[in-house]
C-alpha cells in the first residue's frame, strides 16, 4: 500500500507537548502582574505571543511586547516548565518517521522550542517552523515547512487556528484527538 502522505507536521503546544494549561496560567499571572486582573487567554493560544497580548491584554500593551515576553518568559521558567509533559510518545513518532518525513509548525517560541528540545523532538523533525512574521492561522508558517519536506502533507493540532491555517495552506488536517487515537492507520 503507498502512502497517502510524504509528510506530517505538528503543531506544538497541545498537540506534541501538554503545555497549553501552563501557558494558560502564565498568561495569566502577568496579566495579574502588570495590574489588568483576570485575562481569559484560553481561547487565544495557539496564535503568536504578539497576538495573544493584543488580544488578551489590549492594543496598548504591544508597546511593552519586549518586556512583557520576557517577564512571561521567566514566570513559565520559574512555576511551570517542568509541570509540562510530552503527549505524543517519541517511539510513535520514530515509527512514523520510518515512512514520512516529521515536522513542526508552532506559533511558540524560544519556551516551546526548549520544551521539544527537553523531550527530545527535535531530532527526529526534518524541519521546524517558529513565528517569523504572520503566523497562524495565516498559512505561511505551513507553506514554509511543506517547501522543506513536500506534498501531500497532513498537519496535526488542536486548535481552530492549526485547522484554518492547514486548510488555507491546501493541506490535510488532523486533530490530535483523532491522530492519537489513530495514527497507527498511517503506517499500514
Amino acid at each position: 500500500m503507498t502512502a497517502r502522505y510524504r509528510a506530517i507536521l505538528f503543531d506544538a503546544d497541545g498537540t506534541l507537548i501538554d503545555s497549553v494549561e501552563a501557558h494558560v496560567l502564565s498568561f495569566r499571572e502577568l496579566a495579574e502582574e502588570v495590574g489588568l486582573g483576570p485575562v481569559d487567554v484560553r481561547k487565544y493560544i495557539g496564535l503568536s505571543f504578539r497576538n495573544i497580548i493584543r488580544n488578551a491584554f489590549g492594543e496598548k500593551w504591544l508597546d511593552k511586547l519586549d518586556e512583557l515576553r520576557e517577564r512571561r518568559k521567566d514566570i513559565f521558567l520559574r512555576k511551570y516548565f517542568e509541570k509540562v509533559t510530552p503527549l505524543i510518545p517519541l517511539s510513535t513518532l520514530r515509527e512514523l518517521r520510518k515512512r514520512y518525513k516529521l515536522g513542526v509548525v508552532t506559533s511558540g517560541g524560544i519556551l516551546t522550542l526548549s520544551l521539544l528540545k527537553k523531550f527530545g523532538y527535535t531530532e527526529l523533525m526534518d524541519v521546524i517552523i517558529t513565528p517569523r512574521g504572520r503566523s497562524k492561522p495565516c498559512p505561511d508558517p505551513i507553506l514554509r515547512a511543506v517547501e522543506v519536506v513536500g506534498r501531500p502533507t497532513l498537519y496535526v493540532g488542536d486548535t481552530v487556528y492549526d485547522e484554518a491555517a492547514a486548510l488555507a495552506a491546501g493541506v490535510d488536517f488532523m486533530a490530535v484527538e483523532d491522530f492519537i487515537a489513530g495514527w497507527r492507520t498511517l503506517i499500514v
